[in-house]
């Protein structure tokens, strides 16, 4: 057989089962010479567009399933479009159009910046949807995002020393036999841009899976990246991207993202009337404005929850501000119908137990981070280490508050937002019980300690501001020490 044969070979099943083309070997001597096809050459044929795009589309139905099921993306589907800014300017509606331009080349680098609860993940899981050719309701033909489908791989754990690549491919389709995909198919589906890679909360991520990532990139070519951030300086070394920030939800916006929220909750008509939907809107800003601050749409959408929780169960009153929406937020899964009343915890132990937690996610470094689970154990634990455990468990499910590693080595709270406050109240009632201008004075002290990471502590720092805002017998200067620290400014 001829090289120009075997060449032919190729040629044909590319034609006609370009999946095929996988199976068959990237090297071919031929027989009874010491001649080889060229390997570039077989290497050409073996992954061509044609055959890359086969299979994906072999693994289209089952990653569209997978993608689904992951907790962060279940969380989020239901995505409400807002304001973004995409490269400074600003759209009402995001749209694939917008990005197809971007994951039409290599490298496609998206990077998304903004504050906690802004939406960057919602944006980045919706994204992933559209490369999956997933069209959003009331849309005529299905998206096109780039060239060609995408399979999305979510990264939004430390990775603990685990090699980027080997946890891009833990997430993908294996192969029929059971194993993964091999890595010359890998590196040819990520310089392809065949695998939409999401790098997610990369700016609360420890320096240690920073690094790591970071250096990843430099010898892996993910040609198709969402990374997401609260700081646009934490890119992960990426010299060319394109900047996307979600905005916040001003206050003559807010109608036009709660009405749609309702009805796809199926509660379009939750309201009486136009002036009730109208009151609604207004106590949100009031409560907003009490911050000075938009709203972000997690916020929006865990008040509206909170109403239409509140419209259901007339013994509950509604928060006025955002502490105690957080709490209530607590109290709201604690009474989801699915959950046993035998299993059912007391709502006040359950709110010093997530506190407690979420503590242990922020005191190292006073953003979101993963927690040691044995760390988290001993904080909970009063000489009844099962009873510790179970109430992890209990977090984790039915709740959904926590996410615990596959070897329970680590524990994260899933929304950064929810874990910042509940922190916060943690520190306010610590810091104002004995001696507590002794106690808030070593509470800023480390965090003047660690001055270059400020800017990633102003999430929290700003929590536990609005968590003592109420509090009639706060020390002397606390309150003007939060503000500065978390660059509010009460004059604005």
């Amino acid at each position: 057989m001829t090289a120009a044969a075997i060449a032919l070979a190729y040629g044909v099943v590319l034609g006609v089962k370009p999946r095929w083309l996988l199976f068959l070997p990237g090297k071919f001597k031929i027989p009874n010479t010491s001649w080889e096809v060229p390997l570039g050459l077989l290497l050409w044929l073996k992954y061509q567009p044609r055959v890359l795009d086969a299979w994906v589309a072999g693994h289209l139905v089952e990653t569209r399933q997978r993608f689904a099921k992951l907790q962060t993306v279940h969380d989020r589907r239901i995505h409400i479009p807002i304001q973004i800014k995409l490269d400074g300017d600003l759209i009402d509606q995001l749209t694939p159009s917008h990005l197809s331009p971007l994951f039409s080349r290599s490298p496609a680098t998206l990077l998304m910046v903004g504050e906690g609860g802004v939406g960057k993940t919602s944006f980045a899981c919706q994204i992933a949807r559209w490369g999956l050719g997933m069209a959003d309701a009331g849309m005529a033909t299905p998206p096109a995002l780039g060239q060609h489908k995408m399979l999305p791989v979510l990264i939004e754990q430390e990775l603990n020393d685990t090699p980027l690549s080997t946890a891009i491919r833990e997430q993908l389709p294996r192969n029929g036999d059971g194993t993964f995909v091999a890595d010359e198919l890998l590196d040819v589906l990520l310089r392809q841009r065949r695998i939409l890679v999401i790098l997610d909360h990369v700016s609360e991520m420890s320096d240690a899976t920073y690094g790591q990532m970071q250096k990843a990139l430099e010898t892996t070519p993910i040609n198709a990246l969402i990374i997401t951030s609260r700081l646009a300086e934490k890119n992960l070394g990426r010299p060319h991207y394109q900047r996307l920030e979600p905005q916040k939800i001003v206050v003559d916006r807010l109608s036009g993202f709660i009405a749609p929220y309702l009805a796809q909750k199926g509660k379009k008509d939750l309201f009486d009337s136009d002036d009730e939907f109208l009151r609604t809107c207004r106590r949100l800003s009031n409560m907003m404005a009490a911050t000075l601050q938009d709203a972000t749409a997690l916020l929006v959408t865990l008040y509206i929850d909170q109403v239409i929780f509140v419209n259901q169960h007339q013994d509950i009153q509604l928060p006025d501000n955002i502490p105690d929406l957080m709490l209530e937020y607590l109290c709201r899964l604690n009474r989801e119908e699915s959950i046993d009343r035998s299993m059912r915890r007391d709502n006040d132990d359950l709110k010093q137990v997530a506190k407690r937690v979420a503590w242990e996610c922020l005191k190292d470094f006073y953003r979101p981070t993963e927690a040691r689970y044995a760390e988290v154990l001993k904080a909970l634990t009063q000489g009844e280490d099962a009873a510790a455990k179970a109430c992890l468990g209990y977090l984790k499910k039915p709740l959904g508050l926590i996410q615990i590693s596959a070897a329970e080595t680590t524990v994260k709270i899933i929304l950064d937002p929810i874990a910042e406050y509940l922190a916060a109240l943690q520190v306010a009632e610590y810091c104002q019980q004995e001696e507590p201008a002794e106690r808030w004075q070593q509470f800023f002290e480390t965090i003047d300690a660690d001055q270059d990471n400020l800017p990633t502590m102003r999430g929290f720092l700003l929590a536990v501001r609005n968590c003592c805002e109420k509090e009639r017998k706060l020390p002397t200067g606390v309150l003007d020490s939060l503000n500065e620290r978390a660059d509010f400014d009460p004059e604005a």
